[in-house]
């Protein structure tokens, strides 16, 4: 992971769609601002994928839309330590593996995902084009 989560450049976008495929990976297509000089000169279509999901927690409301006002990744929660229990209980000689709780928070609710691994991808660049001079 060469960005942190947590300074992904996302705040402000705007969810279009979530697609789980459970037990597997998570996919979050957002359109997300792009500013210069603190104004909206275009918006980024970007593919937020997190990989080897192991729980998750959906609490929305489109309302019509969800905005992410803030993401973060937690060291210490009751969904992280709940997975460690379940993984202990049922497969005590499996190998231990780094995993994280990436937290969304929108304007309408939440997403609480227990997973390994992320990677963003830039799906476009919807630049406003330059005004003739």
């Amino acid at each position: 992971m060469a960005t942190k989560f947590d300074n992904l450049p996302l705040k402000g976008g705007m969810l279009r769609s979530l697609t789980i495929k459970s037990g597997e990976s998570m996919t979050l297509d957002l359109l997300v601002p792009k500013l210069q000089d603190g104004e909206v000169v275009g918006t980024f279509a970007y593919h937020l994928v997190l990989s080897q999901i192991e729980d998750f927690q959906v609490n929305v409301t489109a309302n019509p839309w969800l905005e992410l006002r803030r993401h973060q990744t937690k060291r210490s929660s009751s969904l992280l330590q709940r997975v460690e229990r379940r993984i202990r209980k049922y497969l005590p000689n499996a190998k231990r593996v780094r995993r994280a709780h990436f937290e969304m928070v929108f304007d309408h609710g939440s997403l609480d995902v227990i997973a390994q691994t992320y990677s963003l991808i830039v799906v476009a660049d919807l630049s406003t084009p330059p005004e003739p001079e």
